[in-house]
């Protein structure tokens, strides 16, 4: 596995009461997770003002929770994290785990 990737944000729709709830899962395919696989969102890193952008548009939807889904699944904040790129650290998407 990776240590660390740098890949280009994504384009992305904005945010809007019709769309806010898959914006996060359509990220996170747009840079590589399949759906299959376990999510780390921890360990994927976008730039802070961006994140800020974003947890604001999910906010002005005026939908509860909105923008704590964000805050609790949406990438981490980082201010060393080119505005227009993603970093997807190890361990980003892992494989399931058997019990």
């Amino acid at each position: 596995m990776m240590k660390k990737q740098k890949v280009n944000f994504p384009k992305m729709d904005d945010i809007t009461v019709e769309n806010y709830v898959e914006y996060l899962p359509t990220f996170y395919r747009a840079i590589g997770w399949d759906g299959q696989c376990d999510l780390n969102p921890k360990r994927i890193s976008i730039n802070r003002d961006r994140w800020i952008e974003i947890c604001g548009a999910f906010n002005s939807t005026e939908e509860s929770g909105a923008g704590f889904a964000w805050m609790n699944w949406g990438p981490t904040a980082d201010e060393d994290t080119p505005y227009d790129k993603v970093i997807i650290h190890k361990e980003a998407f892992t494989q399931p785990q058997n019990i």
